[in-house]
């Protein structure tokens, strides 16, 4: 190699290496744990999307993520325990799946994504009806998009505006547009915690009529109690507490003196009161003492009932005979269905006409599984509790015809 050429090499390896060195330097200038955004994973496991990093947050929308699929995860933070991990991913949907069935590549968290905080802006829930986005807070502003039942949306922000289908929290979506919570299933009567407020607006102007394209038959997320800023003590959980254990059963029980007539009489009074106060359908709540909030179970349709204030089926049922006869029937569709005091006995599938007021009808097989349970109150009619979950929940209506048999009480 000739003096020129020899020189010519060395230069360019120079080249070479300081463009390596310059290379390693801006390497050496990020931080290893730096996150740097949104990173794509495959999921171990066929995955539900949450609407909160919890195993008990509302179902956003069941087997979102296949097993063997391909997820945008945006951002991670700490929440329940799942599967052997605290640690939750959010997807770009919006949706919350557990990160121990994510393949990030780490047993902790990922150093490329950034923490999610504990704001829950941006999450996805399902609307349970098609819906008018509309751009204020008011069933009369016109519709700009329609959302699809069981569509996600991304919520932004809550606020209240005009009563719409008995309830004043309307939601900001992502696209800028606000529809009513009621069809919204975030889970909770009101406001969702740590759910950003749009405003610091109040309730206003009461409406029966217009905010999606229904007529307000499906079940949404809440019936404008709950525990919504202004909600009455009597619907405040911090109030009434959660679950079947809830209230002062000592207070409520009723007399167990009285002929049959006497006692079925009191039973229907207790039940039917209760369909005046606006309490919602939720889960796990109410007994002994009376209406209180969900247990926070979720139910088999994918509701967290926790901060919902009124009765399930049973809930209902196990009270109105408590204050009505003083008698504790169970707390549950199963128990209620095979109890045997006070004259209960199975009496199969009666025809409606030959039921008796007071009778216990229910959904499910005697002694097995049971899924619903009502009072029949006579000409044809009952009292239930029941979706959708709204403001009437607890209400009479005809007897379904599809239930399955009748206890008898007192017989």
């Amino acid at each position: 190699m000739n003096v020129k050429r020899r020189s010519a090499a060395l230069l360019a390896g120079a080249v070479v290496v300081a463009e390596l060195l310059v290379g390693a330097a801006v390497v050496a200038a990020i931080p290893a744990n730096a996150a740097t955004g949104s990173h794509q994973y495959t999921v171990k496991a066929t995955l539900n999307g949450r609407s909160g990093p919890s195993l008990s947050a509302v179902t956003a929308r069941e087997n979102m993520y296949p097993n063997g699929s391909t997820v945008t995860v945006s951002c991670q933070r700490t929440g329940g325990a799942a599967y052997g991990s605290s640690i939750w991913d959010r997807t770009a949907k919006g949706a919350w799946i557990p990160d121990a069935y994510v393949k990030t590549g780490h047993s902790g968290f990922d150093p490329r994504l950034p923490r999610c905080g504990t704001s829950l802006a941006g999450t996805a829930f399902v609307t349970t009806d098609a819906l008018n986005g509309r751009k204020t807070k008011k069933v009369s502003a016109a519709a700009v998009k329609v959302y699809g039942k069981n569509t996600l949306i991304k919520v932004q922000c809550q606020a209240y505006g005009q009563y719409a289908y008995g309830d004043a929290v309307w939601d900001k979506t992502s696209d800028g547009l606000f529809v009513p919570d009621y069809y919204v299933r975030t889970g909770y009567s009101g406001f969702v915690p740590n759910m950003p407020r749009c405003d610091s607006d109040q309730p206003s102007g009461a409406s029966s009529s217009g905010g999606g394209t229904s007529g307000g038959t499906s079940g949404g997320s809440s019936g404008g109690t709950g525990t919504a800023t202004g909600a009455p003590s009597s619907h405040n959980c911090a109030v009434i507490g959660h679950g079947r254990s809830a209230g002062n059963p000592a207070k409520t029980k009723g007399s167990t003196a009285g002929t049959r007539a006497q006692k079925i009489d009191r039973i229907v009074t207790a039940a039917t009161a209760e369909t005046k106060k606006g309490w919602s359908y939720s889960w796990g709540a109410g007994g002994k003492g009376g209406a209180a909030c969900g247990s926070g179970a979720v139910s088999p349709s994918g509701y967290q009932d926790y901060n919902r204030a009124g009765f399930d089926c049973s809930g209902l049922t196990e009270y109105a005979f408590w204050a009505g006869a003083g008698i504790d029937i169970g707390m549950s569709t199963s128990s209620q269905n095979v109890y045997k005091g006070n004259g209960f006995t199975y009496k199969g599938r009666l025809s409606v006409g030959s039921m008796q007021r007071g009778d216990l009808i229910f959904w499910g097989t005697h002694g097995g599984s049971t899924s619903h349970v009502a009072i029949y109150i006579g000409g044809g009619k009952m009292i239930e509790a029941a979706p959708p979950r709204g403001s009437s929940s607890v209400h009479v209506t005809s007897v379904y015809s599809s239930y399955d048999f009748v206890v008898r009480p007192f017989a």
